[in-house]
């Protein structure tokens, strides 16, 4: 299946494998979270923002899926009143990369979970009235993509809110050195996966976020919210 996968997917052919899929799985064709409670978080967090600490900056989603969340964030944004945030998704659109690390290996994530072409998400997108003036999609494999061009191409200068779906410890860890010089005070990071791995502090995205803070030690994070059983939010502050 792997095998197969990577085929269709260098063959530009993978788009019509799914749309095929689609017709006889209906549930397949929903543009739907894929964890509901995230919403919970960017919704308080966007709320909190505006409330206390519009200031300027993006928001950025790392692991986008079918693109629904990112959609709903800029949707909730533009209620609660930001007029200049950008909207920027970062995804390889084939699924969750081979898992080689040992942080990584568990019966919970296997390679190309949540497969969702970028031709399908941005259908969806343009389906459902994103603003693509202030929204960006970014291609690759996180190891690939996420570089200081990739910063200095897209002015990215400062984050808002960071979402952080991307479940394993390896590409949380690349998402969080991306965003480093993007931090400022104030700043929301949401991980959707932070109980994965039984909560373990040595696996996944929490591994990857106490890795993080010991790098940056003149950034703190307060615990700011919990969603869900698995998803918590933490608030950035300047030591």
């Amino acid at each position: 299946m792997r095998s197969l996968r990577r085929i269709l997917h260098r063959t530009g052919t993978l788009d019509k494998a799914l749309k095929l899929k689609r017709k006889f799985i209906p549930a397949e064709m929903a543009f739907r979270p894929c964890t509901p409670n995230l919403l919970i978080g960017v919704i308080e967090s966007l709320k909190y923002l505006s409330e206390n600490d519009p200031g300027t900056g993006d928001y950025l989603e790392f692991g986008i899926f079918r693109g629904f969340t990112l959609w709903y964030g800029q949707a909730t944004a533009r209620l609660f009143g930001f007029k200049d945030m950008r909207f920027f998704g970062f995804d390889s659109f084939v699924g969750l990369p081979e898992i080689k690390n040992g942080l990584d290996v568990s019966d919970e994530f296997r390679e190309g979970n949540y497969e969702c072409t970028r031709p399908q998400v941005e259908a969806y997108l343009n389906q459902y009235g994103v603003d693509w003036s202030k929204t960006q999609l970014i291609e690759g494999k996180f190891s690939h993509s996420l570089t200081p061009i990739a910063r200095s191409r897209n002015k990215l200068n400062a984050f808002r809110l960071c979402v952080i779906d991307c479940d394993l410890y390896q590409s949380t860890k690349e998402a969080l050195a991306f965003t480093a010089p993007l931090v400022q005070d104030g700043s929301i990071i949401l991980f959707d996966d932070w109980n994965s791995f039984g909560a373990s502090d040595q696996k996944g995205e929490r591994a990857a976020f106490h890795q993080y803070l010991k790098e940056n030690p003149s950034w703190r994070a307060e615990r700011f919210t919990d969603f869900g059983n698995h998803g918590a939010g933490f608030l950035m502050k300047q030591r």
